[in-house]
């Protein structure tokens, strides 16, 4: 859903940019279409840190494939983790 807005965005950390952010909300509320498409948006989005914490991982074991903590068995990827867990 490239392209589609799921909030408010302020470039600063001002009382002011705030009340702007809060003008364009409302203003998007009084629009009921609008606003509902971007409530769906919104709930779509995934917020979760597997997958940004997976690519640190693959890029260390990459940068320092001779670290001891890889002798140990080093961390497993998190996909083998859960599956793990359930098992």
């Amino acid at each position: 859903m490239a392209g589609v807005a799921t909030g408010f965005l302020s470039s600063e950390a001002t009382v002011e940019a705030m009340l702007d952010a809060v003008d364009r909300a409302l203003e998007l509320w009084s629009q009921p279409l609008v606003w509902r498409r971007l409530q769906r948006a919104a709930r779509v989005q995934v917020f979760s840190w597997a997958a940004p914490a997976e690519r640190y991982a693959a890029l260390y074991r990459r940068l320092a494939p001779g670290a001891a903590w890889r002798a140990a068995g080093g961390p497993r990827p998190l996909a083998a983790r859960s599956l793990a867990q359930r098992g």
